[in-house]
């Protein structure tokens, strides 16, 4: 069974890195990225979306296809070609393999030194 496994560089987005106090009052390292600087679709039920599109890629061998923000069709018309090209790739995807055992694939781990986010101590 393959899998794309890949990473998404939110940092380049319209973006700022701040520190902002925590519920235990420790500051909490935070990326405040603004909705409508960046194009995100923002739904009535409070999602908030990136819609991207992916090329193939030649450039880096290790991997198949690089990661680019797709806009709406009405704000890419009215953009010079130099201002469409600004946008940057945003990330990278690799096609994987996964091994199966008992008709199902076996779950991945994080990699070494990554671990999930504790939560409980941000202010929103």
């Amino acid at each position: 069974m393959a899998r794309i496994r890949g990473k998404i560089n939110l940092a380049k987005l319209k973006s700022t890195v701040m520190d902002l106090k925590g519920k235990s009052g420790n500051p909490v390292k935070c990326l405040i990225i603004p909705i409508e600087e960046n194009y995100l679709f923002h739904s009535q039920q409070g999602a908030v979306y990136l819609d991207v599109i992916c090329f193939e890629s030649t450039s880096i061998p290790e991997y198949t296809h690089s990661i680019k923000q797709s806009l709406p069709k009405d704000i890419r018309e009215k953009m010079t070609k130099e201002e469409q090209n600004s946008f940057p790739f945003l990330g990278n995807l690799e096609l994987m393999t996964s091994a199966v055992n008992d008709g199902g694939v076996k779950s991945s781990e994080l990699p070494e030194g990554v671990h999930a986010p504790e939560l409980n101590d941000l202010p929103f």
